[in-house]
């Protein structure tokens, strides 16, 4: 495989801290310089075959397939296939086209770097122990009916109801308007949708007139639920007029979806997932217990209580990447 990158740019060294891997490819990138990648046949066994070279830096199968064994479990899943191993080397190489550039640019001495490098070692040495102590094929159907059957409440949709209101000045015009619908609403074949009609001509809300009435959708427990009492109307009933500061208002249900309960089958790989992400916690959690029992940890909160808030950075990061000071590479001697 031979592939040339042209565009690199600074916002993959961002996206590279927030994401923990090797940054995507930006599509508005920098134009930067040519890198040229050199990928021998998938099909080498040598581990110290050479899968890319980056100015003079080569990267080896045994490299690659530990970057790959790197990812999370579920990150791992995702490439899989050839084509998605390979971009996967693709931006293994403009990583490290990026982290040469910093380096240059002396950010490997700076409190923030060497921070994250503390970061990052640690985030291994958890992962690492994660992995040992927990997998999800030790997840079994028995584990996962459990947990859906002590969390029921977690993965069930409360009923829903949608709220139309056409909103007055007074209450005489809301009995007005209520006097007028009452009697017509025999002759119309959908209610719900000449109660709309009503609230665009005569609401004074426009905010919500101008959406046919449209307040939302609301359901049970919510507390955005305007009154309680919208759950035991009649639906496509005309309801009111009710007081509101400023006016009155008619209100009407026009569609209910009813409480929803998905099934064991339905959640399985949900299921699967909250359980595995709960063995972590609780994984990490004793770790953590053992080692603070081992150690001698003292905190004092006073000390960093009358801290402010937030303290401005002191280090101005560069926007573009022909931004960043480079010092010259170290010549041989």
């Amino acid at each position: 495989m031979r592939c040339q990158i042209h565009r690199i740019g600074w916002l993959g060294i961002a996206m590279l801290i927030a994401m923990g891997c090797a940054p995507e490819k930006p599509s508005d990138a920098v134009a930067m310089k040519d890198l040229e990648i050199e990928a021998g046949d998938d099909s080498l066994e040598d581990p110290q075959a050479v899968v890319a070279r980056i100015d003079g830096e080569e990267i080896t199968r045994e490299e690659f397939e530990l970057r790959l064994n790197g990812l999370a479990e579920f990150a791992r899943v995702r490439v899989q296939a050839a084509d998605d191993r390979e971009d996967f080397l693709r931006r293994i190489a403009e990583f490290e086209l990026l982290a040469d550039v910093a380096e240059r640019g002396g950010y490997g001495s700076s409190v923030e770097v060497r921070h994250a490098m503390k970061e990052t070692m640690v985030a291994l040495m958890v992962e690492d122990h994660l992995r040992s102590e927990v997998s999800i094929s030790d997840i079994d159907e028995q584990a996962l009916r459990e947990y859906y059957e002590a969390n029921k409440d977690e993965f069930h949709r409360s009923e829903r109801r949608q709220l139309i209101r056409v909103f007055v000045e007074d209450e005489e015009r809301a009995e007005e308007l209520k006097q007028r619908w009452l009697e017509k609403v025999e002759d119309f074949e959908e209610p719900a949708i000449e109660f709309r009609r009503y609230a665009f001509y005569h609401s004074k809300d426009r905010a919500t007139g101008d959406q046919g009435g449209m307040v939302g959708w609301f359901e049970t427990g919510s507390e955005e639920v305007p009154r309680e009492e919208i759950f035991e109307w009649e639906p496509e009933v005309a309801m009111g007029p009710i007081e509101f500061d400023g006016g009155f208002a008619l209100e009407m249900i026009i569609d209910v979806e009813p409480k929803v309960q998905p099934s064991f089958e339905e959640l399985e790989q949900v299921l699967t997932e909250r359980v595995y992400a709960k063995r972590r916690d609780e994984a990490r959690r004793l770790l953590v217990e053992g080692l603070t029992a081992d150690a001698d940890v003292e905190v004092w909160d006073e000390g960093v209580a009358e801290l402010d808030e937030q303290r401005p950075s002191t280090t101005d990061i560069p926007l573009r990447l022909q931004d960043i000071p480079l010092q010259p590479k170290a010549q041989d001697h």
